[in-house]
């Protein structure tokens, strides 16, 4: 994962793996969104950028830490402690900007919802307004980028800044929960026909280069 330019565009983001979110939950979404995912780190930050080809576009959550899984919303999830590994955080975005952090000690157990000061550091670009009202029924593509400082997520999410070498497991997820057409697609499967992202024991292998 090499360091990026974060800029909203995913020209910006050359020689950078895209991962595609093939998989899904529930009943398989018709149409079927397009999703990219990207991570890369630097010194300072670890940035995301997801690229999505949509349908029945909304967004009306207001401020940080609101509920943003209702929306059009992208989430990474990672555990970055191998001697813990039931324990992760959640980042979820939605398609104007706005997201939520929380870190469990497991799966949906041990909640801690980060402040709200804390994700105002997260510097996060969407190209799409930052409230989409009413639904959009589409076709609309989106982009969202993220920056997250690793200085916050040290203090805020007890986790170490990671180094070359260092493994993290996670999972790259799409949802659209209170949306006319509902969905959850994943980058890594998740065995079972009830929609639940929260399964560290299904991430899959993150190596920071």
């Amino acid at each position: 994962m090499p360091p990026p330019d974060p800029q909203v565009e995913s020209s910006r983001w050359p020689g950078i793996e895209a991962l595609t979110l093939t998989h899904w939950m529930g009943p398989r979404p018709d149409p079927f969104p397009e999703v990219r995912a990207r991570i890369a780190y630097d010194s300072e930050h670890l940035h995301l950028h997801f690229e999505v080809k949509d349908w029945h576009v909304r967004a009306i959550a207001e401020q940080d830490q609101d509920p943003v899984c209702g929306d059009s919303c992208v989430e990474f999830f990672f555990a970055p402690d191998p001697e813990n590994p039931s324990a992760y955080v959640n980042l979820e975005i939605n398609c104007g900007g706005t997201l939520l952090l929380h870190t469990q000690t497991g799966p949906r157990t041990g909640q801690k919802v980060i402040t709200r000061e804390a994700c105002a550091l997260i510097h996060r670009s969407a190209s799409l307004p930052r409230q989409v009202i009413p639904e959009q029924p589409g076709p609309l593509d989106w982009e969202v980028t993220c920056s997250l400082p690793f200085a916050m997520l040290e203090r805020h999410c007890g986790m170490r800044h990671p180094a070359p070498g260092t493994h993290w497991r996670g999972n790259f997820c799409k949802c659209a929960d209170a949306t006319s057409h509902p969905h959850w697609l994943t980058w890594a499967p998740i065995p079972g026909e009830k929609p639940d992202f929260h399964r560290p024991d299904a991430f899959r292998s993150l190596c920071f280069a």
